[in-house]
C-alpha cells in the first residue's frame, strides 16, 4: 500500500496536463474570525474543570459566574503554520495552499467533479465516462450526501486519487518544504441531497458551447471538439482542517511513512489541550456555506488545450477549537490561474 501511495504522489496532477506548456493552478485563501469561549470564571476565579454550572447546584446562591469570550483571525497563514508545526520545519510567509485534481470528469456543469465510485452510475461499451442513473431511493428524504474532494478510495491494491492538497513555497530555502502534500489535513466537500439527480443540487446559469472546428481539443477530452462558454455554478461547499494527534487514526499510517520515512520530516501533531504550549497550533474545524463559482473556457496557451478557469467564493458558517471551542464566520476564496509548468508545485512534486 505504502508503494501505491508513494507512486500517486509522483503522477497526481501530472498525466493529463504532461502535454501542455502550461497549467491551471487554483489557490485557497481564507479569512476567519474565531469567536471562543476564553474563560469562565466563579466568584473571580477559573471554574473547577471548566464545570461552572457545578457553582449554581451547590446551595449556597452566593455564586457569581463571569463568561469571557475572546476573538482571532484565522487565515491561511495560520492552518500553514499549523501544518508546519505538526510536520516538524517552517514555510516562509509566501507560502500559499494550493489545490490539484479537483476538476469535474464531465464539462457540463463544469464543476466541481463527479467521482467514479458514487452509487448510481454505469459505463459500458463506447461509453468513455460513467452514466448517471436515477433510482427511486435516491429521492428519500432525509439522504444528505456529499462528493469528498480530497480523499484517497482504497480498493484491495487500487485507488482512486481525488483532490490534493499542497503548500506551495517555492523560495523556501530547504527544498523539501518547497512543496509539500498536505492532502490528509484537509477534507473538502460538496454537499447535495439527490433531490435533483442530474445536477446534483448544483445551480448554474451560463451557456456552453461546442467548437466544431476548434485547433485544439477540450482538456481531457478524446473528442476533436472544442468549447466556449461561460456561466456561475453555486452549491453547498464545506472544508475541513485537523492536524491534531486524534486525526492520526484517520489515515495517516501512510503519510506518516512519507513524511517520516521518505522526506525526513519530524511529524508530531499537537494535542487539543485547552491550555498548554503543545495547543497553540492545534486546529480542529468545519466550514460550510453556499459558495459562487464563475467560470468560462480559455486555451491554456496558443496551440494549447482549452480549459474552464475561474473564481470560487463565498461566505462561510462554522465551528471548532483552535485550541479553545468556538464559532467562526468569514469567508473563503479559491482562485484559479493559468501558470507554467514548471511552476505548478503538484506538476514537479516528487517523492525522490
Amino acid at each position: 500500500m505504502r508503494k501505491t501511495l508513494i507512486a500517486a504522489l509522483v503522477v497526481a496532477g501530472v498525466a493529463s496536463q504532461a502535454f501542455a506548456q502550461h497549467v491551471k493552478e487554483a489557490t485557497l485563501t481564507l479569512s476567519l474570525t474565531h469567536t471562543y469561549q476564553y474563560l469562565v470564571t466563579v466568584n473571580g476565579a477559573p471554574a473547577a474543570n471548566d464545570l461552572s454550572w457545578q457553582a449554581l447546584v451547590d446551595g449556597d446562591c452566593t455564586d457569581t459566574l463571569q463568561y469571557t469570550s475572546k476573538t482571532k483571525k484565522i487565515t491561511q497563514r495560520e492552518v500553514i503554520n499549523a501544518i508546519a508545526y505538526t510536520l516538524g520545519g517552517a514555510f516562509t510567509t509566501k507560502a500559499t495552499l494550493v489545490l490539484d485534481n479537483y476538476d469535474n470528469i464531465l464539462k457540463a456543469p463544469p464543476y466541481p467533479r463527479y467521482p467514479w465510485w458514487m452509487p448510481g452510475q454505469e459505463e459500458g461499451e463506447g461509453v468513455p465516462y460513467p452514466v448517471w442513473t436515477h433510482p427511486e431511493e435516491r429521492v428519500t428524504w432525509p439522504d444528505e450526501n456529499y462528493i469528498r474532494w480530497s480523499w484517497i478510495v482504497w480498493l484491495d491494491t487500487d485507488f482512486e486519487y481525488e483532490a490534493n492538497v499542497y503548500v506551495k513555497d517555492p523560495s523556501n530555502a530547504n527544498p523539501l518544504w518547497r512543496c509539500v502534500n498536505v492532502t490528509p489535513f484537509f477534507e473538502i466537500d460538496e454537499n447535495y441531497c439527490f433531490f435533483c439527480w442530474d445536477t446534483m443540487d448544483r445551480v448554474t446559469s451560463g451557456k456552453i458551447q461546442e467548437l466544431a472546428d476548434a485547433p485544439v481539443p477540450c482538456f481531457e477530452s478524446d473528442s476533436d471538439c472544442g468549447l466556449k462558454g461561460s456561466g456561475t455554478t453555486k452549491w453547498y461547499w464545506t472544508i475541513r482542517f485537523n492536524n491534531t494527534q486524534n486525526n492520526i487514526a484517520f489515515y495517516w499510517d501512510d503519510w506518516l511513512y512519507y513524511w517520516n520515512d521518505v522526506l525526513g520530516f519530524e511529524v508530531n501533531p499537537p494535542a487539543l489541550a485547552a491550555y498548554g504550549t503543545a495547543a497553540q497550533y492545534a486546529m480542529v474545524w468545519t466550514i460550510g456555506g453556499v459558495v459562487s463559482y464563475s467560470w468560462s473556457y480559455k486555451a491554456l496557451g496558443s496551440g494549447e488545450p482549452i480549459d474552464v478557469l475561474g473564481t470560487l467564493s463565498g461566505n462561510v458558517l462554522g465551528y471548532g477549537a483552535t485550541p479553545f471551542c468556538g464559532v467562526l464566520t468569514g469567508s473563503v476564496k479559491m482562485a484559479e490561474k493559468i501558470i507554467k509548468v514548471e511552476d505548478c508545485c503538484a506538476c514537479t512534486f516528487s517523492v525522490d
